[in-house]
């Protein structure tokens, strides 16, 4: 038997997708604080997956995880003057460099152009998925325990 497990951390939640009604209220039964049973497969456990994410990376709190600078110029002895930016308002461009941060990735990561950025921080997003625990359904091979009191 196959229980598919995805956290909503916006909403405090844990959905567990069971096979069966019988699994459902077997799990309800359990009494796991904000857990919600689904009779459901692995699509349906993956759906919800992607929902969890969006609402993860979608959350403000999230954005202190990541960084963004642009190069706008040089100053007189060619250093590169850096100012931050947001790639959601920034033109479409295929010369600006920039340099994004996430910090759970080491260091800075430099792009040219704004497609190569966007590319970068997606990268990023999933590699704080990953941190967090948000990147895969986990599959259980029985009901979880019983919480302590």
């Amino acid at each position: 038997m196959d229980i598919y497990q995805t956290t909503n951390i916006e909403e405090k939640k844990v959905y567990y997708f069971v096979p069966d009604e019988a699994t459902k209220t077997a799990g309800e039964a359990i009494g796991i604080p904000n857990s919600i049973w689904v009779v459901g497969d692995l699509t349906v456990a993956n759906e919800q997956l992607a929902i969890n994410q969006t609402d993860f990376l979608n959350d403000p709190a999230t954005a202190v995880h990541f960084s963004c600078l642009k190069c706008i110029g040089q100053d007189d002895e060619g250093h590169n003057i850096w100012q931050a930016c947001d790639l959601a308002t920034e033109t479409p461009n295929d010369s600006v460099l920039y340099e994004l941060f996430c910090d759970v990735v080491p260091g800075f990561q430099t792009a040219i152009g704004l497609d190569q950025a966007n590319s970068v921080f997606a990268n990023e997003q999933q590699s704080l998925l990953v941190w967090i625990g948000l990147n895969e359904v986990i599959t259980l091979n029985k009901l979880p325990p019983k919480p302590k009191p």
